[in-house]
Formats: C-alpha cells, structure tokens, sequence
C-alpha cells in the first residue's frame, strides 16, 4: 500500500504570547534571536549602539534568556524582531529550501514588526508579506529610519493585521483544522460525539 505523506508548516499559540504593549511604548528596540545573519548583524550594531537603541542578541554560547518567563516577557517589550529563514543565513545547510520557521510565528504573536525576509511560504500562508523586507543597500539606514518613525501608525497596523492573520492561519487551531481538511478529502472522517 502506498503511503501518503503531507507537509504542514509550523505554527504557534498566540495565546501564550502577551501583546498588550503598544510598539511604541516597548523598552527593547531590536532583538536578535537565535540564526542571524552575520552580514546584517555586522551591519546594524554599531549603528544602533551609536543611536543608543537597545538591540538584545546572543554573544558567545551563553542562553540568552534561562527561562521561558524571561524569552516570554522579552517577547512582550520587543519592537522590531529581526527574521530571516535559514536560506538566508545558511544556505548550504538548507540547501537552498525556503521555509518559514517558528521565529516567524513567535514574532507575529507578541505583535513584533518584523524586519528580514519573507519566506515564500510564509507570505502563502498570510497571502500577503508580513514581513519589513531587509534594503540590502543600506541595512544600518533603514533600521534606523524604521526605528525613528516606530510611532507612526503604519506600524502599529501592520503588527495588528499580522496578529489578526497569525490568529486565523498561524496558530495551532488553523494547523489542525488544515490537516482535518487533507484527510477528508481523501476519504478519512472522524467521528465525534
């Protein structure tokens, strides 16, 4: 018999994220969390210690946050999450596959704008880019330019619209009910009392 395999993309619970802080009154300005891609790293940090933006990344092999209270409540404080799949940040371990990973997720449910490179996937999923998208001509000006007007209300809208779209496709209730759907269609139905 043949066996039939479905791909489903990661998601997350965004009830477990708190998003009650507006963007522009958050303490953390830009966070660096887990792969990054040194490129732009190298690119933005001097720049923002020099504005004298707080810009939160791992340096050597220490954890950086020891519980999930603090990752969770960093979460909360944080304005610009910084995000790029691991096609960008190293492209011969992902042999070039462009997938969006749970940072994506993480980001869009503590309504963090988002500054990197939308995955394909990821702008499938939404059906549109939730996703600042890196000027690869002027990294530092850029983020600095975002920084500067993270008052506007441009931004606030766009973690609000991602939040409302990351509740409807990228949690773990719409994960389910996708995998639900693929069964059915191929003649698998569960009962339910």
């Amino acid at each position: 018999t043949a066996m039939h395999c479905f791909w489903l993309p990661e998601a997350a619970d965004p009830t477990e994220y708190s998003s009650d802080i507006p963007l522009k009154d958050r303490k953390v300005d830009v966070l660096e969390l887990g792969r990054r891609s040194e490129e732009y790293h190298k690119a933005i940090t001097d720049a923002l210690k020099e504005c004298s933006y707080t810009h939160l990344y791992v340096q050597g092999k220490e954890r950086m946050f020891p519980t999930r209270e603090q990752l969770m409540e960093t979460w909360r404080h944080t304005r610009i999450s910084v995000c790029f799949p691991k096609a960008v940040t190293d492209l011969e371990r992902s042999g070039g596959m462009e997938t969006v990973t749970f940072r994506y997720f993480e980001s869009m449910s503590s309504k963090c704008l988002m500054v990197g490179h939308c995955p394909q996937e990821l702008q499938d999923i939404f059906g549109y880019n939730p996703v600042i998208e890196v000027d690869r001509t002027d990294y530092s000006g850029q983020l600095l330019s975002v920084l500067a007007d993270i008052e506007q209300e441009e931004y606030q809208e766009l973690v609000d619209r991602n939040y409302q779209q990351m509740l409807k496709v990228g949690s773990w209730d719409a994960r389910v009910q996708d995998m639900l759907a693929l069964l059915r269609v191929r003649g698998y139905y569960l009962e339910t009392t």
